[in-house]
Formats: structure tokens, C-alpha cells, sequence
């Protein structure tokens, strides 16, 4: 009993150190057939005691819906996501964030169709 509540522990602690590491990166959508519209590094310096926040909207040329989004975390501390729009939509809105007292570096690449 003992050996399988302490593998269940090192699962679960392993579990959140990994999720806790992955918080600002995501990815959705699906690449294949749409073209890249939008390709952007975005950064902010550090301020402390200060979160650093930041909201931006990608839209569509000429109608393109968007297909996929990219979001990677360069420096692993930030945090973000798809504050509205998105998949199957003209725009997108994306909100990008860093811990108090930290700045943040994100890449940022959204395709469409």
C-alpha cells in the first residue's frame, strides 16, 4: 500500500511541476493549408513590485479566418491566453502577462486561411 501512495505523490508532484512550467506557452489550431499572417516578438522589461500585462488583436486580411495560434514563452515566467476571437473567427485577441516583478518575452505567430 505504502509504494503505490508514494508513486501516486512523486505522479502528481511531477504533474504540477510540469503544468507550472508550461503556464504562457500554448498552441491551437491546426497548421496545414493556412499561412502565416501575423510572426511578432513581444517584450516588456521588468518593474518591480509591477505586472507587467499586455492585450494586442491579430485580424484577418481581407477576410481570412484564423486557423492556428502560437504562443511560446521565451522565458518560461508569463502567463497567456485567448482573451476573445480565436479559431474560425477574423481576429483574435490575445492577453499576455508576467509574474509581479518580472518582465516577459513572448513569440507570438498566428495563421490563417
Amino acid at each position: 500500500m505504502a509504494p503505490k501512495i508514494l508513486i501516486t505523490t512523486l505522479l502528481l508532484f511531477a504533474a504540477a511541476l510540469v503544468s507550472a512550467q508550461a503556464r504562457g506557452n500554448f498552441f491551437v489550431g491546426n497548421t496545414f493549408g493556412a499561412h502565416l499572417i501575423y510572426h511578432e516578438t513581444h517584450s516588456k522589461y521588468a518593474i518591480p513590485f509591477i505586472v507587467r500585462d499586455e492585450d494586442f488583436t491579430v485580424t484577418g486580411v481581407d477576410n481570412e479566418i484564423i486557423e492556428a495560434i502560437s504562443v511560446s514563452d521565451l522565458e518560461g515566467k508569463g502567463l497567456s491566453y485567448v482573451k476573445s476571437g480565436g479559431i474560425g473567427q477574423h481576429n483574435v485577441t490575445i492577453h499576455l502577462e508576467s509574474q509581479r516583478s518580472h518582465g516577459y518575452k513572448f513569440l507570438v505567430e498566428v495563421y490563417a486561411i
